[in-house]
């Protein structure tokens, strides 16, 4: 079974050599590897312009890697496309084990590995298939970087919302699960690397993803139920903004 592998960048040239020989070593290699570039200041451009096939570049204008990601799945042409962030890394057999639970999904996902330098701390994660589609309604535990969905699937549901910046994966996998099956390879076979330049350590602008994303799906979580998924986030999102110094995102979330 052919796949395409989706990589959006942005400023990425720290990650991108390893994250991409992370895909390159798969058992079950990609068709083809499609890099969707954001607007990059840095060197990532330089770097994978001297990349070969199956590397294609292409850039997208609209900030956020939900619109990187639409884009560059419009060019895939296999049937299943694959995604990993620029900076996250796949085990070598990711997508051999992966794979063949396609014969009965739409959309499959497995568990990942927070990786700090020097530490990786395995994730309390949960299995969610099409029976179980309430766990998602309490908070997200797919992983982007682990997902590979049908392309044709994620076509007919738009894609990735781009008004959505942050927590645009959570509100896709609602959709998917509403209508298509979605079903998980219980193995570790990502890594996800925490960093500096993680987008999630804006603690604001998570935050308001979760809320953008609790406010379109209202008609799947009832008010209680968000109400308290807000309350986690934000005492998560203020603590950690506190503790790294960020006290004006702090303050403004306290506010909002």
């Amino acid at each position: 079974m052919d796949y395409s592998v989706i990589i959006p960048t942005f400023n990425s040239q720290k990650y991108l050599v390893e994250t991409l020989n992370s895909v390159l070593r798969q058992t079950v290699r990609p068709k083809e590897i499609i890099i969707c570039d954001n607007g990059s200041t840095d060197l990532t451009m330089n770097m994978i312009d001297s990349l070969a096939k199956p590397v294609i570049v292409t850039t997208e204008s609209t900030k956020g890697p939900g619109p990187a990601r639409n884009k560059a799945v419009s060019l895939a042409t296999s049937e299943i496309v694959a995604f990993i962030d620029s900076d996250d890394l796949w085990h070598p057999k990711k997508m051999e084990y992966q794979l063949p639970y396609f014969k009965d999904a739409d959309l499959v996902y497995t568990y990942f590995r927070l990786a700090y330098p020097g530490k990786i701390i395995a994730q309390p994660q949960k299995p969610v298939d099409h029976s179980k589609a309430h766990i998602l309604y309490s908070d997200n535990y797919i992983g982007t970087s682990s997902v590979a969905i049908k392309k044709d699937v994620f076509q007919r549901l738009g894609g990735f919302d781009p008004a959505i910046r942050v927590s645009e994966d959570w509100d896709l996998w609602l959709r998917v699960i509403k209508s298509h099956r979605i079903t998980c390879c219980p193995f570790e076979l990502v890594d996800k690397r925490e960093h500096d330049e993680n987008i999630t350590r804006n603690t604001l602008l998570m935050y308001r993803g979760i809320s953008q994303t609790l406010k379109k799906n209202a008609h799947l979580v009832n008010p209680i139920n968000a109400f308290m998924i807000k309350l986690k986030y934000l005492k998560q999102y203020v603590v950690t903004g506190m503790r790294s110094g960020r006290l004006d995102q702090a303050m403004k979330m306290i506010t909002s």
